[in-house]
């Protein structure tokens, strides 16, 4: 699994006019012995794309030595980076200009240009903004528009943002590509007769609109009040939050909600956290290889396929509306000295070809964690990837042609890191 920092994973600028003439220039200068100027035209190479993959490898089958090696190194950033933007959904970005304008003509040109669902709610006629903006990520320009007004304040939901009347809040954020982190509140209490108190973090992570991550961890480096309590009892390990979508946040949702509690809760007399520290981490898969396909699942009440180290098997199912709802159970053979299952996707699949994911049901759920021994030694097992209902919505008039376990062959992961100071615990 490759480990890719949001930060450095920039939009790609466009590539220049005399491309051939840009990067042979490069090229001569990532062979410098200026080890400042090598990595410089390594980055600028980079930052030209996929427009420059071929002429690269052209350069790289003519070069030796270390040119070639660095040469294949951009290849791969540059594929890396491609791949990972096909999973990772497209940034929203806006272009606006506007003096004064009532707040509702503002949101829906927002609206128009981004194809995100934006709505004002309980605004009053009058409300009017201004704001300015140039090929900004949507989610920095709806801040900014709150924020210069001051009366209004945004919301997230599953698909949709609502811009709300109230006293703007100046949450802790992070804008890192096309990601939007922010802390909405510190849940602290402090029961009588107990010895120490508690503390729940509650966040969020604004996702590009498509952008369909295997999970999402808020990982916790440090925690600390403002008289010196450490929160965490081991720091250097961390703390971590897991989001599984379930059946009413679907994939494409832009909000999946994080939360996280502290090992220890501020001494009584505090009144802010002096330091929060820490990441959101995504895994994405970036290519899947089919493993295990059942045929016309719904044409018998249970079937059951095992193909490999794989297996698949549908328990029970009915139809609820537009949705197909699949009690069933998925199991990867691994070894005792494999380091975790494979990641995996279940999808099923139309007569017409198009494939829709499950999402796990809000009533059952287990997974990741059941073993199975097929030997008295315990050397060979069986993972229960998944046990439990998945609910699948396809188009209507759909016919499901087949129900497939899918495993991650290639995950990235996508870091968005954070160091808050100073928030208010009351």
């Amino acid at each position: 699994m490759r480990l890719l920092c949001a930060a450095l994973l920039l939009a790609q600028a466009s590539p220049p006019q005399d491309l051939p003439g840009k990067i042979r220039q490069l090229v001569e200068q990532i062979d410098s012995d200026d080890i400042a100027v090598a990595d410089q035209a390594a980055a600028d190479l980079t930052k030209l794309g996929p427009a420059a993959l071929e002429p690269l490898r052209e350069e790289a089958r003519r070069r030796a030595g270390d040119l070639k090696l660095r040469l294949e190194e951009v290849i791969r950033k540059i594929g890396r980076t491609q791949r990972l933007e096909k999973v990772t959904g497209k940034i929203p970005r806006v272009t606006l200009k506007a003096q004064d304008r009532p707040v509702k003509e503002i949101l829906d040109d927002l609206a128009r240009q981004t194809g995100v669902s934006i709505e004002g709610e309980k605004l009053p006629a009058e409300a009017r903004a201004s704001l300015d903006v140039r090929d900004e990520i949507l989610w920095k320009a709806i801040d900014a528009l709150c924020r210069a007004n001051g009366r209004l304040m945004y919301v997230y939901a599953s698909k949709k943002i609502l811009v709300q009347p109230g006293p703007y809040r100046d949450l802790p954020r992070v804008f890192e590509r096309g990601f939007f982190f922010f802390v909405d509140h510190l849940a602290w209490e402090m029961e009588a007769g107990q010895p120490e108190s508690s503390l729940e973090i509650e966040a969020a992570l604004i996702l590009p609109p498509g952008a369909d991550p295997l999970s999402v961890e808020l990982q916790m480096e440090e925690l600390e009040d403002d008289q010196g309590t450490r929160l965490l009892a081991d720091p250097g390990a961390g703390v971590f939050f897991t989001s599984t979508r379930y059946e009413d946040e679907e994939a494409s949702g832009l909000v999946t909600p994080l939360s996280a509690n502290a090992e220890r809760g501020p001494k009584e007399d505090s009144k802010s956290l002096a330091k929060f520290k820490g990441r959101v981490a995504l895994k994405f898969a970036a290519d899947t290889a089919l493993r295990v396909v059942l045929k016309d699942p719904l044409h018998q009440p249970a079937a059951a396929e095992k193909a490999g180290k794989f297996g698949l098997r549908i328990k029970r199912w009915k139809k609820d509306g537009d949705k197909i709802r699949i009690n069933l159970s998925a199991t990867a053979f691994r070894k005792a000295d494999d380091a975790e299952a494979p990641p995996w996707r279940i999808a099923l699949r139309d007569r017409a070809g198009n494939v829709v994911y499950g999402q796990q049901s809000n009533q059952v759920f287990m997974s990741g964690a059941t073993f199975v021994l097929n030997e008295p030694g315990g050397k060979e097992s069986d993972v229960s990837l998944f046990d439990g209902e998945m609910v699948f919505t396809l188009p209507a008039g759909a016919e499901p042609a087949s129900l497939e376990l899918l495993e991650a062959t290639e995950v990235e992961e996508v870091i968005v890191p954070f160091d808050f100071k100073g928030l208010p615990l009351r």
